[in-house]
């Protein structure tokens, strides 16, 4: 079973550039399914690792070289840089779903048609996120309630960040209907440059390297910023050459009110789902503030482990949008089922070596971000890994399975699931584990007053109850049944 480049007559006129990646046959086998699979996988787990790399990078430079306080600030930060990549999810979740949908129905004319009003979309809804940002990021900032210095270096580190946003927006649209068609191996190779560009960058300008100046703080920004712009680059020369049927063409972003209806009537939920995470974890990450700059520190450092297995999971959940979007155009249910099944074998068994290492070697794993003489910061982050590697096999089960309904096209009921589990028990879980009393004007409720590892059981809670939650919406089965 092998996947090709084929070209397919549609009910469309002829055109030059219909070339789309699609199933020379329909998989029958395990063996066929797992195969297309692995070859799939293996391009985006690749790309996955090097996203890590960017992140690494400049935890490391950040860990070794500066001070606790601009770890702080990156780690509260991070979570406003991720509300201004994610805020494309209101667009690039429904083109992924619909790009899959008409490359399995063979139709690669209305699959590029998707991407160009995706993209009109996109240009309208940077110019108004850029002009919120402009006005109210320092009160954004204000929220996060960092202490001392740290306030100060993440409005910093933000503000120089903030001009990357348009090439956000082509880089996370135009990735999106790439992978929609099974393009996987493009990203990484992007991801390669932008690695490249930003660990050059960033080292350079924060230690001085040779003609560079010596910015400190202000480099590890100025690199993420210049590695942002030049991923926004490359994605639109690809799509601007054409690949996989995609190619961007000024006559196809003329506005299509039905078009553009279909892709938000997707996404939309998808991206209220992204902004209520987003906006919970604000809330989770001012809640962790409170209890002072170590649990700051320590709470990113672990994050900054965590990721080590919460990242590679990204790649099995855009693998399975794409094969069961596919699949369900395709008129084959029963292989959208049976991938999915597939897709969660393999991540579970990964995830199990991982949360192995992350219980085994909690207390050496911070070590990578910090100095020799940061123990105290190891020794806080060590128990909130232990507590993390309990729940991985349970995060794994919610990620595959959320692939699944947005590929689907159900992007509704995921929607409710992430506002409860983070809303009534992410929440209120760490502000009773975390701090020993809650004023509720004329009540006061004592707390178990654990800290940070209170909120990271808090965290662990919710991840669990979203598993069973969306477990039960995969084995429902409306999705099978949903039209884009």
């Amino acid at each position: 079973m092998e996947l090709v480049y084929t070209q397919e007559e549609t009910c469309h006129a002829p055109d030059p550039e219909k070339e789309v990646l699609l199933l020379k046959t329909i998989p029958e086998t395990r063996g066929q399914l797992c195969s297309i699979l692995f070859w799939l996988l293996l391009p985006l787990f690749l790309e996955q690792i090097l996203i890590l790399g960017v992140t690494f990078s400049d935890y490391i430079l950040t860990g070794k070289f500066l001070q606790k306080e601009h770890i702080a600030a990156m780690t509260s930060s991070g979570y406003i840089t991720w509300l201004m990549q994610s805020i494309y999810c209101f667009i690039s979740v429904g083109v992924t779903a619909m790009v899959a949908r008409f490359c399995g129905q063979r139709d690669p004319v209305l699959a590029s048609k998707v991407l160009n009003q995706a993209y009109f979309i996109g240009a309208v809804f940077t110019v108004v996120f850029f002009a919120f940002l402009w006005f109210y990021l320092d009160q954004m900032v204000d929220l996060l309630r960092l202490q001392s210095s740290a306030d100060q270096y993440a409005r910093e580190y933000l503000w120089i960040i903030l001009p990357s946003l348009p090439f956000l927006m082509l880089s996370a649209i135009g990735m999106s209907a790439l992978r929609g068609a099974g393009n996987m191996a493009i990203g990484l190779w992007i991801m390669v440059l932008i690695n490249v560009v930003n660990i050059f960058v960033s080292w350079g300008l924060v230690l001085g390297i040779g003609p560079l100046p010596c910015l400190g703080w202000k480099g590890v920004a100025a690199g993420t910023t210049l590695g942002f712009i030049i991923g926004g680059v490359a994605t639109t020369l690809v799509l601007w050459r054409g690949s996989y049927g995609l190619k961007l063409k000024f006559r196809q972003m003329v506005p299509d009110m039905n078009m553009i209806g279909r892709i938000l009537w997707i996404s939309i939920p998808s991206g209220l789902d992204i902004m209520t995470i987003i906006g919970c974890q604000l809330w989770f990450v001012g809640l962790i503030n409170k209890l002072g700059v170590e649990a700051s520190a320590a709470h990113g450092i672990a994050l900054r482990v965590e990721s080590l297995g919460f990242a590679p999971l990204a790649a099995f959940q855009m693998v399975v949008m794409t094969l069961v979007g596919q699949f369900l155009g395709a008129r084959r249910t029963d292989l959208a089922v049976r991938i999915s099944y597939y897709t969660l074998g393999i991540a579970l068994s990964f995830i199990f070596v991982v949360s192995t290492i992350f219980f085994i070697g909690a207390d050496i794993l911070p070590f990578i971000f910090l100095k020799n003489d940061s123990a105290y910061l190891a020794a806080a982050a060590a128990p909130l890994l232990r507590v993390i590697s309990i729940a991985l096999p349970f995060f794994t089960v919610t990620v595959v399975f959320s692939g699944v309904l947005r590929g689907a096209g159900d992007t509704r009921c995921p929607l409710v699931i992430s506002f409860f589990g983070f809303l009534f028990v992410r929440i209120l879980c760490t502000y009773y584990f975390s701090f020993s009393e809650i004023n509720l004007g004329s009540w006061v409720i004592h707390g178990m007053n654990w800290g940070v590892v209170g909120a990271w059981i808090a965290m662990a809670a919710d991840i669990i109850v979203r598993c069973f939650l969306l477990s039960a919406r995969f084995w429902y089965g409306k999705w099978k049944r949903i039209e884009v």
